[in-house]
């Protein structure tokens, strides 16, 4: 298992990319080659698709964490009671899709919940004209936006109308904008694919459902009585 810095917007970032259990002692090289640089930061730890489970102890390391992006593939997360006092002091959030182990994870805790970021669509070739990637993201705020990313190979994405874009949606747009007045503010090219997307169209209804893609840690509190 490989845990490194990665990208994450808003956020320092690691990561654990591989396949099984997570376990303290992948935390080894990183813990040597790059933590002394991130612990004083505000970090997201994502936990990347395959891996299934995190072993004991793991999250007692990272002091200045303040997000966790759990994947479908993770089915259990042991935590030791550092790291639940950890998560409770620093007000950790905890991102997954609806549905999934990360919000049965929160609701058992009680930290607080929040959807992770949704790609709505993807058009395009990387080694020709680029490729589109469309994203809905969340700021630190819980302020919902639309991410708009073209990149391509060699000559800048700037230079075939790309690059990377952001418009802000409403808070409750998933009640209050349709799918066609989101797609209409996206670039022309790929307005049609968002029109269509199916990740959007599920992620609103689910929304509207459960009356927000958020859950305060004080709802979560309410849900396990």
């Amino acid at each position: 298992m490989l845990v490194s810095g990665t990208y994450v917007p808003f956020y320092e970032g690691i990561s654990a990319f591989g396949e099984g259990p997570l376990k303290v002692s992948d935390i080894e090289y990183y813990k040597r080659e790059d933590f002394e640089k991130k612990k004083n930061k505000n970090l997201c730890f994502e936990i990347c698709d395959k891996v299934t489970s995190v072993e004991k102890g793991f999250f007692d390391m990272f002091l200045t964490l303040r997000q966790v992006i759990i994947p479908d593939s993770c089915k259990r997360i042991d935590m030791s009671d550092e790291s639940v006092d950890l998560f409770r002091r620093n007000g950790v959030i905890i991102r997954g899709t609806f549905g999934s182990y990360a919000e049965q994870f929160a609701v058992k805790y009680g930290f607080e919940f929040m959807h992770s970021d949704v790609e709505l669509y993807q058009a395009g070739d990387y080694f020709q004209q680029g490729v589109d990637i469309i994203t809905l993201r969340f700021r630190p705020n819980y302020m919902p936006f639309i991410h708009e990313d073209c990149r391509c190979q060699g000559s800048s994405a700037g230079s075939i109308g790309g690059g990377e874009t952001d418009f802000d949606l409403k808070p409750d747009f998933y009640k209050s904008m349709t799918v066609d007045e989101i797609a209409d503010q996206c670039w022309g090219n790929v307005q049609n694919g968002v029109r269509n997307s199916k990740a959007l169209r599920n992620f609103m209804k689910e929304a509207r459902e459960r009356k927000g893609f958020r859950i305060k840690a004080a709802r979560l509190e309410d849900k396990k009585k």
